[in-house]
């Protein structure tokens, strides 16, 4: 997350599937984002998530860059 805020200015998520069963989650979502040097760029992302106490304590995901700069492709797991 450290790294995401600093190249990150603003994200807007958008919901086209979500599937809950006990405290599994799966969501396919689309995310725009703006960084911090004006430039824009899409992902499409198709997560697992498990949930305990409340938080998410395990995220399994799958990042697509849909539209953007092809040095934003690993946006999603850069760390």
């Amino acid at each position: 997350m450290k790294v995401l805020k600093e190249t990150v200015s603003s994200v807007a998520v958008r919901s086209d599937t979500l599937a809950a069963e006990n405290d599994v989650v799966f969501s396919n979502h689309r995310v725009t984002a703006s960084r911090t040097n004006g430039q824009t760029g899409e992902m499409q992302v198709i997560a697992e998530f498990r949930i305990h106490k409340g938080q998410i304590n395990y995220c399994n995901e799958l990042t697509h860059l849909i539209k953007g700069d092809a040095e934003e492709r690993d946006l999603g797991s850069r760390h």
